[in-house]
């Protein structure tokens, strides 16, 4: 357990500094295509904003409101892009770095060529890989089960599966909200709304809820209301969350004191492996019993027990891997419960994604 708790601090250590040199580095390309068929190419800061502001190469800052707007692309470090230029050429390659006046790009046969922005017609995303290059997470939305920030798209959606029996779907009904829910073989289940905005492209916030129940005859209900704000990129980030829960037993609600506190964080190494942590801070109720010494005259003690209920601040850690395909991802790790009475061990998780 201690290895594994240290283990634990150095990984988070070495994501906070890959992901505080993500957004330190990190710039974005935009193409925004309008429902007349004008597509505008450059920067912009936030693709979910209403009108959509962007840097254009060529025409300078232009606002596009969304009644306005057929489709958008992001592209990032690391993706595999098809660059159109305004003399009819067209380059294919995995961009390895935007600067402030040109994007460089490897290609799998010329190397490192360098594209001046205002010989830039378009980009597209390209469906042929690069040998050792990046593709794009399809799970940064969630960690092993808490949820980061990031939202899904309108359109898109996964199925996720932990232990065989734990069985989820979630779906983005726009790119501000989401709606899933899922069920844990044989007796619960469970909803999971959420809505979220990217406020800028390091800094993302969402709230929701997590509400479930059982197939019992007797009514046994728990529920969660949250807030999260992540910080960092689709490969380098952080998020922090917190939340009131609730149960619902024997006819009546009971809300928790204190707040239940999540901590994870995601940093993508390679392009197929990511390290993965995430961290549930909570408090329980523990039965403890408590002895007494009576004393009368003559010496005679008398010995007396009762079980009195106390509160206790545990929490559930997890660190792991998850192994990065286009549609689907893996995850494997290790996860261990603090502070719960005399339990002490380490547990494996597992889960696979499937992207839609």
């Amino acid at each position: 357990m201690k290895k594994f708790l240290i283990l634990h601090s150095i990984t988070i250590l070495f994501i906070a500094h890959a992901t505080a040199q993500q957004i330190k580095s990190n710039k974005n390309i935009v193409c925004v295509y309008t429902l007349e068929g004008t597509v505008f190419t450059g920067f912009s800061d936030d693709l979910n904003a209403d009108p959509i502001a962007v840097k254009d190469f060529k025409l300078g800052l232009v606002y596009i409101k969304s009644s306005q707007l057929r489709n958008r692309q992001l592209f990032e470090l690391e993706n595999y892009v098809k660059v159109m230029l305004n003399d009819g050429r067209v380059i294919n390659g995995a961009i390895e770095r935007i600067g402030h006046d040109s994007l460089t790009l490897l290609h799998v046969n010329l190397g490192k060529i360098n594209i001046p922005y205002e010989a830039v017609a378009t980009i597209r995303e390209s469906r042929a890989e690069l040998s050792g290059k990046w593709n794009v997470d399809p799970n940064c939305t969630r960690y092993f089960f808490a949820p980061s920030a990031f939202m899904l798209r309108k359109g898109e959606g996964y199925y996720q599966n932990a232990y065989i029996l734990s069985n989820s779907v979630n779906y983005g009904v726009s790119d501000h909200f989401t709606i899933g829910g899922g069920v844990i073989l044989p007796i619960l289940f469970y909803i999971t709304p959420k809505v979220g905005y990217s406020v800028n492209k390091y800094v993302h916030v969402s709230a929701g809820i997590l509400a479930g129940g059982t197939y019992l005859n007797k009514g046994i209900g728990a529920g969660i209301g949250y807030g999260l704000v992540t910080l960092g990129t689709r490969d380098y980030h952080f998020t922090v969350g917190a939340g009131y829960g609730t149960i619902y037993q024997n006819d009546q609600w009971k809300n928790t004191e204190k707040p239940i506190i999540t901590l994870s964080a995601n940093a993508r190494i390679t392009r197929r492996f990511s390290v993965v942590s995430e961290n549930w801070i909570f408090q329980l109720p523990f039965d403890k019993e408590v002895q007494s010494i009576d004393t009368i005259n003559g010496g005679v003690y008398y010995y007396s027990s009762m079980i009195e209920t106390v509160k206790k601040q545990v929490s559930i850690t997890t660190l792991g891997g998850r192994f990065v395909w286009d549609k689907l991802t893996l995850d494997l790790g290790l996860l261990a419960p603090i502070n719960f009475q005399d339990v002490n061990l380490v547990l494996p998780y597992i889960d696979l994604v499937v992207k839609f």
